[in-house]
């Protein structure tokens, strides 16, 4: 008797607790969600048939820079040969893609990383020309898959130290003057890595001596900006016609015992007057969605929004 007794007791408890935990589910099931299901897929696989995974998840790998350091409008690129963006050679159609939302600090610049986010057209985002459309990733998750070879490249610490310089110590002269140049043909080629070098470029010249009358910054249009916190003054902006003023100023200012630094930073073409422009085979063409560029080939490199 005692048994059956403990037999129906320990029956209605568990019915009562079906019960609660049936309501409970009942009355939370708008938060109770499936993990998100991603496709593995790779970054060749995302370029050529980009309209086939839009707006799907997906999870891909490569090596990972950073939008600070490549890029505009702070979307970073996830790469299958990094030496790329490090030297800034153009991007060969296939194997790179651009992301943004949740993406790794700059400490991982360099690194492979595995991301997972939903696929979108770069230029459905951030606008601008293209040569072709760029799958954009807006990533959700990601893991930090291994350090790399690029990993603990550190972009201003060969300027920082420059031993080359280091002779000027305590040695500079009133009349010495220091010029840093960065052009940018629009601003979408403006990368923040640009405006760290023209950062520390000044602040080396400043360690070792020179004044803020002795250093003049020309920069793209001539409007002043901010990096890291530090505000840059920029005196002029990039043209033929203001550099050659400057330099007929120091004509004026600076005896032939002194001497002039000249830094330049951006990257492009040197100019042969018999060549002509050198960027011309890179320039705008009309779009043909019919036609895949051909990833062989250097000229694809450029899609319009740039690097």
């Amino acid at each position: 008797m005692k048994i059956l007794l403990l037999l129906i007791i320990v029956t209605f408890l568990l019915l009562l607790g079906g019960a609660a935990y049936f309501y409970y589910i009942m009355q939370h099931e708008e938060i109770i969600e499936l993990a998100p299901e991603y496709e593995k897929v790779s970054i060749i696989a995302l370029n050529y048939d980009l309209d086939k995974y839009l707006g799907k998840k997906v999870t891909v790998a490569g090596y990972f820079g950073h939008g600070n350091y490549y890029g505009e409008d702070n979307a970073s690129f996830l790469i299958l040969d990094y030496k790329r963006l490090l030297l800034d050679e153009p991007l060969l159609y296939g194997i790179w893609i651009r992301l943004d939302g949740n993406v790794p600090s700059e400490e991982y610049d360099g690194y492979i990383i595995q991301v997972s986010g939903v696929v979108k057209k770069y230029t459905e985002v951030y606008g601008g020309p293209s040569l072709y459309e760029v799958p954009l990733i807006t990533v959700e998750e990601y893991s930090i898959v291994s350090e790399t070879e690029y990993s603990s490249i550190a972009y201003t610490e060969s300027f920082k130290s420059a031993d080359f310089l280091q002779v000027l110590q305590g040695k500079v002269k009133d009349c010495d003057r220091v010029l840093i140049i960065s052009g940018g043909v629009d601003k979408h080629n403006n990368h923040p890595r640009y405006k760290r070098n023209i950062k520390e470029k000044y602040e080396k010249m400043k360690s070792l001596g020179f004044k803020d009358k002795q250093i003049t910054i020309i920069y793209y249009d001539g409007n002043d900006f901010t990096i890291n916190g530090k505000k840059i003054d920029v005196k002029y902006s990039a043209t033929k016609e203001n550099i050659k003023k400057v330099i007929d100023e120091y004509l004026k200012d600076m005896d032939p015992c002194c001497t002039l630094y000249i830094f330049v930073t951006d990257h492009g073409y040197g100019y042969d007057p018999e060549q002509g422009d050198g960027w011309g085979s890179y320039k705008i063409k009309p779009y043909d969605p019919s036609k895949k560029p051909n990833p062989f080939d250097p000229k694809n490199g450029d899609p319009g929004k740039r690097y």
